[in-house]
């Protein structure tokens, strides 16, 4: 039974555009799988060299350096996961290859002391 956040500084960001853009989406496995890879790749892709994960984290969770997991991942079966990726990439959200996902960030560009 759900019982509640504990909000502490412990989230992650998510644009609020995002609400709009996810509008468009149809399948709970897209949203999962899109969200996940928003979660553990945004900053980095923001602020430096796009990170990738890998579908099994995905699913699974992401993997720390020592091997354990730091979450759940997405509770998704494969074949949903991979569903979820292919509409992501047909929505022109993440670019993927067999192995990897990758999130698709525009450009952050400045404009009259305003983010565009």
């Amino acid at each position: 039974m759900f019982k509640g956040i504990e909000f502490k500084q412990n989230w992650f960001m998510m644009p609020n555009e995002w609400t709009d853009i996810a509008y468009h989406i149809t399948s709970l496995a897209e949203l999962k799988v899109v969200e996940y890879v928003i979660r553990h790749t945004w900053e980095s892709s923001v602020h430096g060299p796009p990170i990738s994960i890998m579908l099994d984290e995905i699913q699974h969770g992401r993997r720390k350096r020592d091997g354990s997991r730091m979450d759940r991942g997405t509770g998704l079966d494969k074949a949903a996961v991979v569903d979820g990726v292919q509409r992501g990439v047909s929505h022109g959200f993440l670019i993927a290859n067999k192995t990897d996902v990758r999130l698709i960030v525009s450009e952050i560009k400045e404009t009259e002391g305003s983010l565009a």
